[in-house]
């Protein structure tokens, strides 16, 4: 079975099928899943993130990172989330100039990195593995936010499966997917008994 597949019987069953349904399925799916299945990133990927083009970027964070940490008081523990890490190559380039700049920092520093794909999870494993306090989670239910938190997520939220409502007349909608004449297609359904956001 195919993501195409799985969409295709959900929309015959259903009569259509949510946006973020569809985006999670497309995206996210264990078997089929365009994250899950392969390594989008890079030049032999998909598309390219800045990271990928420069370490400049991660060094720019690593520099505000140091500020933040001096501006709250140097605290004992300071943790660092990344959302969709990728192949941790922004991590790494915050760590090693950190690591480079201000090394007693990375005594304090927990980095945690959210990531839902097994593939690419172990691709930041060996890009990570000179550096210590490295968790990772598959969702932001297991994050612990308690005490002080730098948070980092780039490109992410474009990859969040995501609900679209629209309002006609003075009726909640949601945007769907159906199937007409074999291709793909939007449509909307009246939503206004249920609770929009």
């Amino acid at each position: 079975m195919t993501a195409k597949k799985i969409i295709d019987d959900h929309i015959q069953k259903n009569g259509h099928i949510t946006i973020y349904d569809y985006m999670d399925i497309a995206l996210a799916d264990p078997q089929h899943g365009y994250y899950t299945t392969r390594y989008p990133i890079g030049k032999d990927g998909d598309f390219t993130t800045a990271p990928e083009v420069s370490q400049l970027f991660g060094e720019m964070l690593a520099i505000y990172i140091i500020d933040h940490w001096f501006k709250i008081g140097q605290p004992k523990t300071l943790k660092v989330i990344e959302f969709g890490p990728g192949r941790g190559t922004l991590m790494y380039d915050v760590l090693r100039t950190i690591s480079g700049v201000l090394p007693a920092l990375m005594d304090v520093l927990t980095i945690t990195l959210v990531e839902t794909s097994q593939t690419l999870t172990t691709q930041q494993r060996e890009k990570l593995a000179p550096y210590q306090n490295v968790n990772w989670v598959s969702s932001i239910d297991d994050i612990d936010t308690n005490g002080d938190v730098f948070y980092m997520g780039n490109e992410f939220f474009d990859a969040l499966p995501i609900h679209q409502y629209e309002q006609k007349n003075g009726t909640w909608h949601e945007r769907v997917i159906t199937r007409k004449n074999g291709d793909y297609t939007f449509d909307t359904i009246a939503r206004d008994t249920h609770p929009i956001p």
